[in-house]
């Protein structure tokens, strides 16, 4: 099943995804590690 996102859902996603690229892989495997 497809479901679409609605305007300001694309847009948090878009924003969660630039703030989660500034870091590295090994940023977050560290915090993965952490839990």
């Amino acid at each position: 099943m497809k479901v679409q996102l609605t305007s300001e859902q694309e847009a948090i996603r878009e924003g969660v995804a630039a703030v989660c690229a500034r870091f590295g892989d090994d940023y977050w495997l560290r915090k993965d590690r952490e839990k």
